[in-house]
């Protein structure tokens, strides 16, 4: 007779072996489908070939970019600075006033109490007691009274007084030492500058230069001479130019390559101290043979495409064919040797491909 404990057992057990006889035949289904299937697909390939797009080779015209930013500045532009600690005096002139060169722009305290002032007053007193002495001798030396070595050592005197009385004016009256545009005033009236601090700007910007750094990829495609835009991001203008420098080595903390182009500025669109984006023309080729980036192939160390060939009834095939290449844009390269123009080449489905493989062609990109 069976144990009552051994029922709930006996069911138990027929369950799980249920259970995993379904499962075995699931997977067992399973397995075979994808068997079978992947067996379909191969025999229609080999029967019909493998599906690709492709694409003629044509000609084009080609232009390659590079987008670099920089710094706007004057052709010509400078700091005044004071080598004492003065009050200014006067602020001769303000921002966007044109200056000529030897114009005053600021003056600064002659009677303040400190030594260059001291020495301002000195010098002048020198300077008109020789200009007096001078005077003096000359007439002395026109009625014979004094040689004329005593006259050449009195215009001695006084130029060296000139000269003196003139840095000691510098250091107080602050002039353009180049005509150009005042861009900015930093002081006022009364106010006590530092040594060495910038007190204006003056900047000539009928031309201006724009200070670019390139990073190792740009760099390389540079050349001094190449063309190179700006583009108004307000108005859409453009401003044409030029790359007019470029250092022989990049810096060595940044490891960029810095750089000037040149760019005329008459209507005063480009202001010094902006950050700006040029368009430098680094590559163009007029009339070349192209294909689609999206169509390369390595191989080896240089670069190949799938080129299709027609094979009447049986179909069309395709020839792994090294290429040589040239200047190459974001999305077309020009081909140097290896394709010539109406060739088709393989732009989808080139991941599966082997020399000589059937392919039957789905698309050819570019038709209507």
């Amino acid at each position: 007779m069976n144990s009552p404990a051994r029922g709930p057992a006996r069911i138990i057990g027929t369950v799980i072996f249920l259970v995993a006889v379904v499962a075995l035949f699931v997977w067992r289904f399973q397995v075979l489908g994808t068997t079978d299937s992947v067996a379909s697909i191969r025999s229609v390939q080999e029967t019909d070939g493998k599906p690709v797009e492709v694409v003629a080779v044509t000609r084009n015209n080609l232009t390659n970019n590079a987008i670099l930013a920089g710094t706007v500045e004057g052709i010509e532009q400078y700091a005044l600075v004071s080598n004492n600690r003065l009050r200014v005096d006067k602020i001769v002139h303000s921002a966007g006033d044109h200056v000529e060169a030897g114009d005053p722009v600021i003056l600064l305290e002659k009677t303040a109490s400190s030594p260059m002032q001291h020495s301002y007053n000195k010098y002048l007193a020198l300077y008109e007691d020789a200009e007096r002495d001078f005077e003096r001798m000359k007439a002395l030396f026109a009625e014979g009274a004094v040689s004329a070595q005593a006259l050449d050592k009195a215009r001695m005197n006084l130029q060296v007084a000139r000269t003196n009385l003139n840095d000691a004016k510098e250091a107080t009256d602050l002039h353009a030492p180049l005509a150009g545009q005042v861009m900015s005033v930093l002081v006022r009236a009364g106010e006590t500058v530092k040594p060495g601090d910038p007190l204006a700007w003056i900047a000539r910007t009928d031309t201006v230069r724009v200070v670019f750094q390139a990073g190792s990829r740009q760099a390389l495609a540079l050349n001094v001479g190449q063309s190179a835009i700006w583009r108004s991001p307000v108005a859409g203008d453009v401003l044409p130019g030029s790359i007019v420098r470029l250092d022989l080595a990049a810096n060595p903390k940044t490891h960029l390559l810095e750089g000037d182009a040149l760019f005329p500025n008459l209507e005063g669109q480009l202001l010094p101290g902006i950050l700006v984006s040029i368009e430098v023309e680094t590559g163009h080729r007029q009339n070349v043979l192209t294909i689609p980036v999206g169509a390369l192939e390595t191989a080896g160390a240089g670069y190949a495409v799938f080129v299709l060939v027609e094979q009447g009834d049986q179909g069309s095939v395709v020839r792994f064919q090294e290429i040589q290449i040239g200047l190459r844009t974001s999305d077309l390269v020009e081909v140097t040797a290896g394709l010539t123009e109406n060739d088709m080449v393989v732009v989808f489905g080139k991941s599966v491909l082997s020399d000589g493989d059937l392919v039957r062609v789905i698309e050819i990109r570019g038709e209507r």
